[in-house]
């Protein structure tokens, strides 16, 4: 999934998903969640988003949610950048 927003500051991101998708059914039970992206590049890394997700009804709720991640910490590894926090 991709974002489709993100805060410039990375507090939260929206993503979109089909309102019957597995996605949906695990943040009914519990909202806790992380995002992850890899670094393809040289020595590559990673970043995680941990946070918790909120579920909205998008244009057309009988398709579409919305999914707005709220973060709570996020952690970066880049060995091609020499960056870790």
């Amino acid at each position: 999934v991709v974002p489709r927003d993100m805060a410039q500051d990375l507090s939260h991101f929206l993503l979109s998903t089909r309102t019957d998708s597995r996605k949906v059914q695990d943040i009914r039970r519990n909202p806790k969640l992380s995002l992850n992206w890899q670094d393809q590049r040289g020595r590559q890394g990673w970043v995680t988003v941990k946070g918790e997700a909120v579920l909205q009804s998008g244009a057309n709720p009988h398709d579409r949610v919305e999914i707005v991640v709220h973060s709570r910490r996020i952690e970066c590894v880049s060995y091609t950048e020499g960056v870790m926090a």
